[in-house]
């Protein structure tokens, strides 16, 4: 089988280099040959060699120390290098593959014995430069798709800045007419009365507020989503928070003439963002008396661990849709919303965010009691200092 390889002999013996070079000449190997140690490493500085078949009994430097020469230089590492020699003692051949050689071959030997291993060194040499050439090209792949990678995430960043950026500047450029908007419509209230036109300044007004609630909505989602960890945190009170938020909407609890029931221990205290917490708190109270019926309850169940607090939120509305609950956390995605309407979708992706940026849970179901929907969030909790 021939191959073109290049195969170095190194023997000290001509009559043993002739008998070698013939034979394997004959199999197509181009064959050098040197008579010393010294004049092999002379022709492996200029020439490249595919195999080494190296005697063992040479003067000045033997096979076993050329061997370990050799294998000390990163450019002749993977170099093949088999032993042929008549030292046929155990400790010989141990000495031989200790020394870095790959095969061990004693005279006299078996021609296609010879053959036989010398095509298979060389073929697993071979098998090895194409396995390093695909890992070189994998690694040259890796390192340009890496390089990709990080091009796309830093313009990623760049994009996810300037929309945060951009929704800042929006917020801030709505929020100043529409301020006035509504400075302007509550003096036409005042000037109106009892007029048949009050009502459409109050659509007025109460239209003026839905969009600087979605503007902030939305520049509270695009920046919780660019930076989670910038959170003010400090110790917040259960109890003041549910109080707080009763006390924002008794107007609307008593109209409604909602009966809210608070049940488990309220005296739990925990660390969070004041601002967001109180925002989570706002959203789930506005919606679920929103949406809950006249002469209805509002439950809220707290149930508390020594790591952690749930805090249950039940209204006796309409519930949802089997199509609403899948995408419920997806903002502008809810269709045929009959039980929380306009702007909801938007509100409970914030309010995932911010429990995700407080290291908490939040989970919504209908109510499996009765009529209505189940918004439950679980935080850490920490005690009063």
């Amino acid at each position: 089988m021939g191959t073109n390889a290049s195969i170095l002999i190194i023997d000290d013996i001509p009559q043993n280099i002739q008998v070698l070079g013939s034979f394997l000449s004959t199999h197509n190997y181009n064959i050098s040959f040197a008579t010393s140690a010294n004049e092999a490493l002379i022709l492996l500085k200029d020439n490249h060699y595919d195999l080494l078949l190296l005697d063992i009994m040479m003067p000045e430097m033997n096979g076993y120390e050329l061997c370990e020469t050799l294998k000390s230089q990163p450019e002749y590492t993977d170099i093949p290098i088999i032993y042929i020699t008549a030292k046929s003692d155990v400790d010989s051949i141990i000495k031989g593959f200790q020394s870095g050689g790959v095969d061990y071959i004693t005279k006299p030997f078996n021609s296609f014995e010879l053959l036989a291993r010398v095509e298979t060194h060389l073929k697993l040499r071979q098998q090895s430069i194409q396995l390093q050439n695909m890992n070189q090209l994998l690694e040259e792949q890796v390192k340009k798709r890496t390089i990709e990678l990080q091009t796309a995430n830093d313009r990623l960043s760049l994009l996810e800045k300037t929309k945060s950026n951009f929704l800042q500047l929006i917020s801030h450029e709505l929020r100043t007419p529409i301020s006035g908007i509504n400075i302007l419509a509550d003096l036409l209230l005042i000037k109106l009365g009892d007029n048949d036109y009050k009502h459409y300044v109050e659509s007025i007004k109460l239209s003026s507020e839905k969009i600087i609630e979605f503007s902030e909505l939305a520049l509270l989602i695009t920046t919780l989503s660019f930076d989670k960890d910038q959170l003010n945190r400090e110790t917040l009170s259960l109890v003041k928070l549910i109080d707080y938020n009763i006390e924002r909407y008794y107007s609307n609890i008593q109209q409604k003439n909602i009966d809210i029931q608070i049940n488990g221990n309220t005296d739990i205290y925990f660390s969070g963002d004041a601002k967001l917490i109180d925002k989570s708190f706002s959203i789930i109270f506005d919606n679920s008396i929103k949406f809950g019926n006249t002469c209805g309850v509002f439950v809220i169940n707290v149930f508390a661990t020594e790591h952690d607090f749930t805090v249950q939120f039940i209204d006796d509305g309409n519930g949802f849709s089997e199509e609403q609950l899948i995408n419920l956390f997806e903002p502008f995605n809810i269709t045929d919303i009959n039980h929380h309407k306009q702007g909801f979708g938007l509100s409970l992706n914030v309010l995932k965010i911010i429990m995700e940026a407080h290291e908490g849970k939040i989970s919504i179901s209908n109510n499996l009691s009765g009529r209505g929907a189940n918004v439950s969030i679980t935080l850490k909790r920490d005690y009063k200092i």
